[in-house]
């Protein structure tokens, strides 16, 4: 995200990443199923543009769940590479078991996001969730293995 100096910085606060609006994202993809890196920088683009102060990608309008690994890895890439710092991107690793969040949080980390988006598993019944304790094993883990909840 950009600093005040117009150059990139390279540390972030819960309160600027989370300030503002920080709207979720669809994913485009092409004609074959792979994400469409024109659609995603022309999105990126009106986005910043209107004022939005953040991007939240794979969430449930991006339908993070419902894409294949190598599908959210380029979305992710795409809006990080469109996003060029000057607004944290913030991806959404809600799946259905503890091993795919902690995969997909390893590569939203590798495609620089600032933070992560937990959640219940998409194909879970909208009014399930985990117990407060099981959230926060979760957010364990998870933070023992991608170092990106832990900044």
């Amino acid at each position: 995200m950009a600093s005040g100096n117009g150059r990139r910085a390279d540390v972030w606060t819960w309160d600027e990443a989370l300030r503002g609006v920080v709207p979720p994202l669809i994913s485009p993809l092409d004609g074959t199923g792979q994400p469409d890196a024109g659609a995603v920088d022309a999105l990126v683009a009106h986005v910043i543009e209107a004022g939005c102060s953040g991007l939240f990608v794979l969430g449930g309008c991006g339908e993070g769940a419902r894409l294949t690994p190598s599908q959210r890895g380029g979305i992710i890439r795409a809006a990080a590479r469109a996003a060029a710092g000057r607004v944290p991107v913030l991806a959404g690793v809600m799946l259905p078991a503890t091993g795919p969040v902690v995969e997909a949080a390893r590569q939203a980390e590798k495609a620089a996001c600032a933070v992560l988006g937990l959640g219940n598993g998409a194909p879970a019944p909208p009014l399930v969730s985990l117990a407060e304790d099981g959230r926060a094993r979760v957010s364990a883990l998870v933070r023992r293995h991608a170092g990106l909840l832990a900044r």
